[in-house]
């Protein structure tokens, strides 16, 4: 957990590092956390595969790596 507590920190600038941090755990809490559940129940019923959950953990897992080469280190930014 640490690791991702400090990457998140280091995305904002530190003029809005504060509300950056909320925000975007708010909405990653609330929208993957909360909904996991419904989620992981559709999957199965309407394919009918109880591997559909497994299936999209992989593919958060592949297109994670992916979205991280996108960000920015501001650690020196002094703004």
């Amino acid at each position: 957990m640490t690791p991702i507590i400090t990457m998140v920190s280091e995305m904002y600038p530190r003029a809005n590092r504060v509300t950056g941090m909320s925000v975007v755990y708010g909405l990653g809490v609330s929208l993957f956390g909360g909904f996991a559940q419904f989620i992981n129940t559709w999957l199965i019923q309407f394919p009918g595969n109880r591997m559909a959950p497994a299936w999209y953990f992989n593919t958060v897992l592949i297109v994670s790596p992916i979205v991280l080469i996108g960000f920015r280190d501001r650690t020196r930014d002094v703004t």
